[in-house]
């Protein structure tokens, strides 16, 4: 059972993480207390492709989801699947980090918050690409044009999707998706790999809830 620490009533973070085992021997920890801080995400109706830049004090996904608890069913990520309806050594995903992307289903038949507790990352901390598709998530606070996002891989990927949106790098005059924003997720498909860095931007001010859209045909098979 994992143990959730407090220090003067707000949550901290326990490094490394704490099971209880009932070995009735000593564990030494470190407990980094505060700088705990909310993302709000706001969630509609069937599958929104999320992502969030705080790091979850306990990132198990029924506590990283406690906000939205029993309104959702499924979660995927690019490697596993959690659904609530499994025996939980079912389920092949069983951590939710910042930096990645996730498809979340939501069952309610109107929108709602999803709030994530956690420690704020950097914008341009790195993130690991490997070749071909990549579930990636959006570190920087502010929203920004695609082309400046990605500019620290410029050349060395062919096609980006958002939930319902797509970017060419070869195309951009005709793509969709032309900006990436904090709450969203991504699907990026790389030529090699390599290490992308957000920079820092003034960018555009981003309201204090992202949005993240709802309709998603495609992903629907993904778990059957």
């Amino acid at each position: 059972e994992l143990v959730i620490f407090t220090v003067n009533g707000e949550e901290s973070v326990s490094i490394p993480l704490f099971t209880w085992q009932d070995d009735r021997i000593s564990h030494y920890i470190d407990l980094a207390a505060g700088g705990i801080q909310d993302q709000s995400i706001l969630m509609r109706t069937g599958w929104n492709l999320s992502s969030f830049n705080v790091e979850p004090a306990y990132p198990l996904v029924d506590l990283v989801l406690d906000s939205i608890d029993e309104r959702y069913d499924r979660v995927l990520s690019e490697t596993g699947i959690y659904a609530t309806s499994l025996d939980p050594q079912y389920n092949t995903l069983t951590e939710l980090h910042a930096g990645l992307g996730y498809y979340i289903h939501m069952t309610t038949t109107t929108s709602t918050n999803l709030l994530i507790h956690g420690i704020p990352q950097p914008a341009d901390t790195p993130i690991p690409l490997h070749t071909g598709w990549n579930w990636i998530g959006y570190y920087p606070s502010v929203t920004m044009p695609i082309a400046e996002a990605l500019q620290s891989i410029a050349g060395q990927y062919q096609m980006v999707h958002s939930l319902d949106e797509s970017y060419d790098p070869d195309l951009p005059e005709f793509s969709t998706l032309t900006e990436m924003s904090p709450g969203q997720g991504y699907m990026i498909y790389m030529d090699n790999d390599a290490t992308m860095i957000y920079p820092i931007s003034t960018g555009l001010a981003e309201p204090l809830v992202s949005e993240t859209s709802a309709t998603l045909d495609q992903a629907c098979s993904q778990d059957e």
